[in-house]
């Protein structure tokens, strides 16, 4: 592959993730939440649904994100009511974090929003084809040292 091909491949991928978050945050819009906000929740989501406990530095290591971040992150989810954050019994200074009814109510919501994306992204794919474009992207990641350390919620 010479050089224009490769990057060619950068900027499609370039224009696909920057497509891809402008509909999602468009998308998202009506819950009042953003991307990275989404992120967390629907992480925060799935470890209450598998009954696992979650503070901020499981959220931080889980998400590859950084401490400010993150703590961004949760004051603004936490103003909006979708989680909240009591201190850990056996530890004071650990906030634990859960999520609230409100946040439980639109999962489903949220779920659907997602699984619309993703047809939106795979339409017109055979199982062969997505099951090509999963391992290529998967080989892609781990050019890049991309390690996906568990499943989310969304995305």
């Amino acid at each position: 592959m010479n050089e224009d091909d490769a990057l060619a491949i950068g900027l499609q991928m370039k224009k696909i993730v920057v497509e891809h978050d402008k509909y999602i945050d468009s998308g998202l819009a009506r819950f009042n939440l953003s991307h990275s906000q989404i992120r967390v929740l629907g992480f925060v989501l799935r470890c209450d649904e598998e009954g696992k406990t979650v503070n901020q530095r499981t959220i931080e290591n889980a998400l590859n994100l950084s401490n400010p971040t993150v703590s961004g992150i949760l004051t603004r989810l936490e103003d909006k009511h979708y989680i909240n954050r009591t201190e850990c019994t056996s530890d004071a200074r650990v906030k634990l974090i859960t999520p609230t009814g409100t946040s439980k109510m639109l999962k489903n919501s949220l779920l659907d929003f997602f699984d619309k994306e993703n047809d939106r992204l795979t339409n017109g794919f055979t199982e062969t084809e997505l099951a090509d474009l999963k391992r290529l992207l998967d080989k892609v990641a781990a050019n890049l040292d991309i390690k996906s350390k568990r499943k989310s919620l969304v995305f």
